[in-house]
């Protein structure tokens, strides 16, 4: 009889700032798993109150996607936990299948929920571009998922302090590299409090300019959508705001020229203040702005920067 994935009683999760810890744990409780470890990869000094029984740091720290996977291999194999989350990261994305190949465990990408049923639980995630919601049952013992960040919210001050735990890093079999190249250091917009995000409303891409100016008179960081990347290849994947980039949750989000499908809002929907520039009054970005400018950002971007720039 196959064994069905069934509210976990435990579990691990991986994270590297206090707020990504704080979603994932929530994403936890949702599922009424007990957030039995937590493997950090920040400074030991900046361990977030958690409540989790034991969090995990490796010594030497590493990034390696083969370590970290043996890492919690080990962890689930010895504490006999059945649930595995993982950020929507770019390491997330690499650890997650590596996990759940290791521990021949079912794997979700993208959980924004989920539900019991009599077979289970049945994860939830955006699919199609962020079009439908597909449900998708686990036939293993063990899950490991990537989640989404979520509006649950938990209250990590209320929570006791977390154990710490020092382990060596684990040895895994690798290959000589022959070239090194140190590649410049990109910003990370996760940690930005402005970001300006432009999207299919811009007509050509040397109007970007005009979009990268007005960010520099708010001192934001750029941003676009998906088709700005993946069809169109004006911008790179790292400035991706959305399903399929990255989650950002800064002070400010100006969103122009962007129509506002779920692909890209569930990347910003919980930026404190939202602000939409469109030309279409129906757009679904309206819907998630707290701010919203109807007119042509042409004539609009253009005087924000002017008048910006006399403050």
């Amino acid at each position: 009889m196959t064994e069905y994935f069934d509210m976990a009683k435990t579990a691990i999760i991986l994270a590297e700032r206090a707020e990504e810890c704080q979603s994932l744990i929530a994403t936890a409780l949702s599922l009424n798993a007990t957030a039995n470890s937590l493997l950090w990869l920040g400074e030991e000094k900046e361990v977030p109150r958690t409540g989790v029984n034991e969090a995990i740091i490796l010594t030497p720290q590493t990034g390696i996607p083969e370590t970290i996977t043996a890492t919690i291999t080990n962890v689930v194999k010895d504490q006999g936990l059945t649930l595995v989350i993982l950020p929507t990261t770019k390491l997330g994305r690499e650890v997650a299948p590596r996990v759940a190949v290791s521990l021949h465990a079912g794997y979700v990408e993208g959980v924004i929920g989920a539900e019991t049923s009599s077979a289970g639980t049945i994860f939830h995630r955006l699919s199609f571009g962020g079009t439908v919601v597909e449900k998708v049952r686990v036939r293993t013992e063990i899950a490991v998922i990537t989640a989404i960040h979520t509006d649950l919210k938990t209250d990590m001050s209320a929570l006791p302090t977390t154990n710490v735990k020092t382990i060596p890093t684990p040895t895994v079999d690798s290959k000589k590299v022959k070239h090194i190249e140190e590649l410049p250091k990109k910003d990370d917009m996760r940690s930005a409090d402005r970001i300006i995000a432009a999207g299919r409303g811009i007509k050509k891409q040397q109007d970007l300019s005009m979009i990268d100016n007005l960010a520099k008179a708010l001192n934001a960081k750029f941003a676009c959508s998906r088709p700005l990347v993946e069809d169109l290849k004006w911008c790179p994947k790292d400035n991706q705001v959305g399903l399929s980039g990255q989650t950002v949750t800064p002070k400010l989000y100006i969103a122009i020229g962007i129509s506002g499908q779920i692909q890209h809002t569930v990347g910003m929907r919980n930026s404190k203040v939202i602000v939409a520039i469109n030309s279409d009054k129906s757009a679904p970005i309206f819907q998630v702005a707290d701010y919203g400018i109807v007119g042509d950002l042409y004539q609009l971007v253009p005087e924000l920067a002017k008048q910006l720039g006399k403050t």
